[in-house]
């Protein structure tokens, strides 16, 4: 049998596989028009030099840990908030002359031990002010995540070639047609396929913007979470699981970060995120969550209260004046809610003194007339 030159066979093996690697280079270029593999840094870099550009992928492992993570790093702010999903909304222009030193941590803080790790990563290196987002599932012994930001904190996606193998396994014809549309439609602004197709992501100060259809005539408030939040009070799921007691475990958990934090010269500004009217009524009165929900409130306020730290309860609108139009579903406020927010959390002198520039800001916000349930209008 005559011998095949070792040249010949791998131009064999390479003509066998060239429609694979051409499929899967022409998806690479798909991914990178869309900015789905764009590297955080780069997003990061980006950003700074053009403020109006939001990033959020589509496809690929958002990366949210990494990426607020890596702009707090970067960013050094004076003022930092700190929480879940439902602390995205404060943004840089509520804080006046101190916009731009200003950064929302948004998703790394969302069970206690990510503050635990919050508070050690960053030990001798907190920022001046924080304004801090308590959910009650922090302090829900029934609540398990299997994940936490020291464990999140790894190898960018976009420079992972397991997560490119991963994303192309599990293509779909619809999502080929959404990254061919986010492709199309992409602009220099929009990075990510979910920031072109959906308009929306994250800000250069790790805030959220986000466009929601507004009509002035018909401010109907709408739960547009899936399923809604009272269902899912209703059936004890998905952050409202039934317990019967705040945890005394994850309260001093709490109280431990917050002296540390305290001891690190950071001023901390707690509050209790809002809830819509209806979640509010259940979470107060049906047995399964009436109880906690009631330690939830009075044992923050008090741990709070002993530490001599500013704290708001703000999980029922009504005291604020407000109602549900502020609310884009049951769990979540828009940026009109937080400069509310921000305005009574002002009353406090030691929030004014730590919040020098933020009652103007608030206030002309506020009062402009194209100010609206959803989106303030910011002077220049």
């Amino acid at each position: 049998m005559p011998k095949t030159s070792p040249w010949k066979f791998a131009g064999r093996l390479l003509l066998f596989w060239a429609p694979v690697l051409l499929i899967f280079g022409f998806f690479e270029l798909l991914f990178w028009v869309a900015g789905e593999i764009r590297p955080v840094s780069s997003v990061l870099a980006y950003q700074k030099a053009h403020p109006h550009a939001l990033f959020l992928r589509g496809k690929f492992d958002q990366q949210i840990s990494h990426y607020k993570f890596l702009g707090l790093t970067r960013a050094r702010p004076r003022i930092l908030a700190l929480g879940s999903s439902r602390v995205m909304k404060f943004r840089s222009e509520m804080f006046g002359e101190g916009r731009r030193n200003f950064y929302n941590g948004t998703g790394l803080i969302t069970q206690i031990e990510d503050l635990d790790d919050y508070v050690e990563l960053f030990r001798g290196n907190f920022p001046k002010v924080i304004i801090l987002g308590i959910d009650p599932w922090i302090l829900n012994d029934q609540r398990h995540v299997s994940h936490r930001l020291a464990t999140e904190l790894g190898a960018d996606a976009a420079l992972d070639w397991k997560a490119h193998l991963a994303v192309f396994r599990h293509l779909k014809g619809r999502d080929i047609h959404r990254l061919w549309e986010a492709a199309g439609n992409h602009t220099p602004d929009r990075i990510g396929a979910a920031a072109t197709l959906n308009n929306e992501g994250y800000r250069w100060d790790g805030s959220f913007a986000t466009h929601l259809p507004t009509q002035a005539t018909d401010w109907r408030f709408k739960d547009r979470e899936s399923p809604p939040i009272p269902e899912r009070i209703r059936n004890a799921e998905k952050g409202f699981e039934s317990t019967p007691h705040a945890s005394a475990f994850r309260l001093r958990e709490l109280r431990r970060a917050l002296q540390r934090l305290k001891s690190g010269g950071a001023t901390v500004i707690g509050f209790l995120p809002p809830v819509s009217s209806e979640s509010y009524h259940l979470l107060s009165t049906l047995p399964a969550h009436q109880q906690f929900w009631s330690e939830y409130k009075t044992e923050t306020a008090n741990l709070f209260k002993e530490l001599d730290m500013p704290f708001t309860d703000a999980t029922d609108l009504a005291p604020l004046g407000l109602d549900d139009r502020y609310m884009t579903d049951g769990i979540h406020a828009e940026e009109t809610f937080h400069l509310y927010l921000l305005r009574q959390m002002l009353k406090d002198s030691r929030v004014q003194e730590a919040l020098p520039h933020t009652g103007i800001a608030v206030n002309t916000a506020l009062a402009d007339p194209a100010t609206n349930f959803y989106y303030p209008r910011f002077s220049e």
